[in-house]
């Protein structure tokens, strides 16, 4: 994936953004290359701050959705910067449990969902709202496991003949 922006600073020069994810995730800021880390190991969570004369930038990415921020908007939408360290720990819990709960239950399929399924609280939590959070975990395990009973015992003696 690649996203492109053009920002310009207090003297009226104009810079270019460039974010760029798949093998390696990188940003590359007029033309210079940088790697960045996500900063969870189950869902990619990005703030990289990008600074030019008068201007503050917040590249901020949450699983395959990169936004950028320039002096506390974010552009295109012009919503409110909001830090990504001030997602609740307990959005980053779920999130992992999703995805081993998925794996162990349903094998990569299992995983993909749990992974898909941990943006989705991460995303959430980040609009503040806990007991969505916890219905939407709640409502994910349960998901999980229907799948793992129709798949081992709808399925189970179809496929295992």
């Amino acid at each position: 994936m690649r996203q492109n922006w053009n920002v310009r600073d207090m003297h009226g020069m104009e810079h270019t953004i460039i974010y760029k994810s798949g093998f390696g995730i990188s940003v590359t800021i007029d033309g210079v290359k940088q790697k960045i880390k996500s900063m969870n190991w189950a869902v990619v969570m990005i703030d990289h701050p990008i600074q030019f004369p008068g201007v503050e930038c917040r590249l901020v990415v949450l699983g395959n959705k990169p936004k950028l921020a320039v002096n506390g908007r974010y552009l295109g939408s012009g919503e409110e910067y909001m830090p990504l360290s001030a997602v609740p720990k307990y959005a980053t819990v779920f999130a992992a449990v999703s995805l081993i709960l998925g794996a162990v239950l349903n094998g990569m399929l299992g995983a993909i969902i749990g992974a898909l399924l941990g943006a989705c609280y991460i995303r959430i939590a980040a609009a503040n709202s806990k007991a969505m959070t916890i219905g939407i975990f709640a409502a994910g395990i349960f998901a999980q496991f229907l799948l793992f009973f129709f798949v081992s015992f709808a399925l189970g003696p179809v496929l295992y003949r």
